[in-house]
């Protein structure tokens, strides 16, 4: 059971409280987009040198764009450990057990999945360093768009099944008031 879990059992969140959770998550998810983009544009534009040297100087550039989004996404992944899955736990494990669960566990695949790409990324590119080949170029960009696919349904997933849960609280909370 999580730590923030324990602290708030028995502790119900208002309105108010929720509708910040949902706005605070919806601000990460439009954040986290907007750093997968311009790192799915660089990528794009690494696929498209014929000069490997070239592309690996860009690549680096890229590494420095992933290094902020890895950090804003851990920050983010650290967020939600300790406001989103506690709500989730408190307000819909009981009514929707099955769904909830296995909702969680694939966005927590997606997103240990894409994160490991990202790393395979960094890694392929600091052998990029010592040899820059076509094919090695290539090999990394994959992974890096694979890492970003994964996290982009990770998002996908927790906007189609959370955010609908916490609006419908939201909305059962406004007719009861």
């Amino acid at each position: 059971m999580h730590k923030a879990i324990d602290r708030r059992m028995g502790e119900v969140l208002g309105p108010s409280q929720l509708a910040a959770i949902l706005g605070q998550l919806r601000k990460e998810h439009v954040e986290l987009r907007l750093h997968m983009e311009r790192i799915e544009w660089a990528a794009d534009q690494v696929e498209r040198m014929a000069d490997a040297a070239a592309a690996v100087k860009e690549i680096q550039g890229i590494k420095e764009l992933l290094r902020h989004f890895m950090e804003s996404l851990e920050q983010h992944a650290a967020w939600e450990e300790e406001s989103l899955i506690p709500v989730i736990e408190e307000y819909f494990r009981r009514s929707y057990s099955n769904r909830i669960d296995d909702s969680i566990w694939t966005m927590e695949k997606d997103h240990e999945m894409g994160c490991m790409y990202l790393r395979l990324f960094l890694q392929k590119e600091t052998e990029l360093d010592a040899q820059p080949d076509a094919d090695k170029v290539a090999e990394a960009v994959r992974c890096l768009l694979q890492g970003c696919i994964l996290l982009r349904e990770h998002l996908r997933i927790e906007e189609q099944i959370v955010f609908p849960l916490i609006e419908e609280v939201l909305a059962m909370d406004l007719h009861r008031g």
